[in-house]
């Protein structure tokens, strides 16, 4: 399970693909929401994090394109819950 991990990387695919390669039966994530709510508050984030020299960055990435990564690995979503800032996926590997 990712939680709220994908969005601490700039290269979720790697992330990703890594993460899959481990898997057998279940995976999951959440991410923060590609809002502009949601990216408004992510760049007050950085701004604040970069003012008292904190290198941490998070991101918004496209939950599409996550999806389709998974769903290749052989998977198909079985839960999906959306807040108001995140998005949470579950996904059951086909045929396990």
């Amino acid at each position: 399970m990712l939680d709220k991990v994908i969005c601490c990387y700039p290269d979720w695919g790697s992330l990703v693909d890594r993460s899959l390669l481990k898997n057998r039966r279940l995976y999951a994530f959440t991410i923060p929401r590609d809002r502009a709510r949601t990216r408004a508050g992510l760049k007050a984030m950085r701004w604040g994090l970069r003012g008292i020299g904190c290198c941490y960055q998070p991101f918004t990435h496209d939950a599409a394109q996550i999806d389709a990564r998974i769903i290749a690995d052989g998977f198909r979503r079985t839960y999906e819950a959306r807040t108001a800032g995140w998005l949470t996926r579950v996904y059951g590997r086909v045929g396990g």
